[in-house]
């Protein structure tokens, strides 16, 4: 797509090569974002959805091949929603609004690597994109934050396990000292019955010494 030679202050200049595999994951990106497709396969951009689309990536390569890695995704994404809601007459809601936020972040990252000659995941991009478009999609390089926090989740959940079993150990091990203090209260009651009833009985037998003692 690359048509213009590169600008004597261009990022890119005597790397050629590395804003050729840049632009062609950019294309092949562009290419697996199912919103994208969809909107202009049913035209609702009009009879020229194609030619706008085309345009809008070869605007925002132009840029890229001026300004290198230096363009805020955040700039990014508000033109890109700017372009689904005027030139493809597209309501952005929350989750389209996601999408094209990572969408620009992965451009951003890709330009980052591709000028400084790491290239893997612009040809892993290059090499999808061939595929049929139903196993294609770009979803699967943005979920990386995912599934951490799926894993710190699981992480939370057996902490919490292991807190909720030490718990349980500490209640068990309370109900047992309960029950142990139980058991010396009563064995405290039933020494003093037996106090009790031991003073009794010698009373009892000093009484009947002293009548026969009497008689």
């Amino acid at each position: 797509m690359s048509k213009h030679p590169f600008p004597s202050n261009s990022p890119w200049k005597d790397r050629e090569a590395e804003y050729k595999v840049f632009e062609d994951s950019v294309c092949g990106l562009m290419k697996c974002w199912s919103t994208l497709r969809l909107t202009v396969e049913h035209q609702f951009g009009g009879q020229d959805s194609e030619q706008k689309k085309d345009s809008m990536i070869q605007s925002m390569l132009a840029r890229y091949k001026n300004k290198g890695n230096t363009i805020n995704p955040n700039t990014l994404c508000d033109t890109l929603i700017s372009f689904f809601e005027n030139k493809m007459s597209t309501s952005v809601e929350d989750d389209i609004e996601a999408e094209i936020q990572d969408i620009s972040n992965l451009i951003g990252r890709l330009c980052a690597e591709c000028i400084v000659g790491e290239l893997t995941l612009a040809k892993q991009i290059i090499e999808d994109a061939k595929k049929p478009l139903e196993s294609a999609g770009f979803a699967q390089y943005v979920d990386g934050d995912n599934d951490d926090d799926e894993e710190d989740e699981d992480e939370d959940d057996c902490y919490d396990d292991q807190n909720e079993d030490e718990e349980g150990e500490d209640d068990n091990e309370d109900g047992e000292e309960e029950d142990e203090e139980e058991d010396e209260d009563n064995n405290d009651d039933d020494n003093e019955e037996e106090e009790v009833g031991d003073e009794e009985t010698n009373n009892n037998y000093k009484d009947e010494e002293n009548k026969t003692t009497n008689e």
